[in-house]
């Protein structure tokens, strides 16, 4: 039962960053790193996992991804360990998340402050969490 409930949430996250899903998403900004572009979209739908989906892509084409980070609904580990309800996460190449150090407990977030985040993972001038 729990493998098929994990299964089923990687699943869904996969479904929810690369298919539509129903989810719509919004760019809000755009920036780069070393040359890459970097774009910013955010959604509404109560029902999804994240509101912002960080993506650095490989060139200026757009077409590969390099990284993405997620502002997502912090679970229960995450909450308890941080207090916060969000927080900034990169989605691996296993469907898991790595969590950064920066957590917030609403969404009032600017979009100076988060690029200045998502620079900070980008360049890896921050360490994952270690949440174990």
């Amino acid at each position: 039962m729990a493998i098929l409930i994990k299964l089923t949430l990687i699943a869904n996250l996969i479904f929810g960053l690369f298919g539509d899903g129903g989810v719509q998403l919004q760019k809000v900004s755009s920036y780069t790193f070393k040359n890459k572009p970097v774009v910013v979209y955010k959604t509404n739908a109560p029902e999804s996992d994240f509101v912002y989906k960080i993506v650095l892509y490989t060139s200026t084409a757009k077409s590969k991804t390099e990284k993405t980070l997620l502002v997502r609904k912090a679970d229960e580990l995450v909450r308890n360990m941080m207090g916060a309800s969000y927080i900034l996460s990169e989605v691996a190449n296993d469907g898991q998340y790595v969590n950064y150090p920066y957590a917030w407990e609403t969404m009032n977030v600017t979009m100076k402050d988060l690029q200045e985040d998502c620079l900070n993972v980008f360049g890896k001038k921050v360490s994952p969490l270690k949440l174990n």
